[in-house]
This record gives structure tokens, C-alpha cells and sequence, in this order.
């Protein structure tokens, strides 16, 4: 078997292959690069809006001039400082007036 010029195993079209292999990785790495800015872009956005929310978030009716129908988590009920008396509720039985 020989070797002619027709075969693709030649060193010129071995080093033509590696250019336009070359050639392609080049224009990847281009996009990725055009990619990567364009996410840093948006994540350098992203961050800005989720500070913005948060401090939304923290804001309700007692640090700001919202109405309290507009807090998030409503108020704690009051606890109430009396002691139970033992006794049942209602008035006197019996009792004629």
C-alpha cells in the first residue's frame, strides 16, 4: 500500500483539519466570552434587585408609614397579665334580686 496524495492522512490536510479545528475553538472561546459577560451583566443586576427586596421585606408599619394592613407578618397578639382565679365564669346562682 502506498501513500498518495488523494489520501486524508497527509500532513497537509492533517494540518488543514488542525486550523480549521483551530479555527472553531476560536470562535467557541469567542462566544463563551460574549456569554460570560453578558451573565455577569445580569448577575451584577440580579444582586442590586434581591438588596432592593430585601430591604422592602424588612420594611412593615412600625419602621416606615405603611398602615398595618399592609404588614406582611401580622402583629403578635397581647398577652394578657392576669392569673386565673380557679372559679368558673358567670354571676351568682340563686340569687334573687
Amino acid at each position: 500500500m502506498e501513500c498518495s496524495p488523494s489520501n486524508n492522512n497527509s500532513p497537509a490536510s492533517i494540518t488543514q483539519n488542525i486550523g480549521e479545528y483551530i479555527a472553531i475553538l476560536e470562535k467557541t472561546n469567542r462566544e463563551q466570552a460574549q456569554t460570560i459577560v453578558h451573565l455577569h451583566s445580569q448577575i451584577s443586576e440580579l444582586k442590586i434587585k434581591i438588596i432592593e427586596l430585601e430591604a422592602r421585606l424588612g420594611l412593615n408599619s412600625a419602621n416606615s408609614s405603611f398602615p398595618p394592613s399592609r404588614d406582611i407578618v401580622p402583629p403578635p397578639k397581647p398577652v394578657s397579665l392576669r392569673k386565673k382565679s380557679g372559679k368558673k365564669a358567670g354571676g351568682q346562682k340563686n340569687v334573687k334580686g
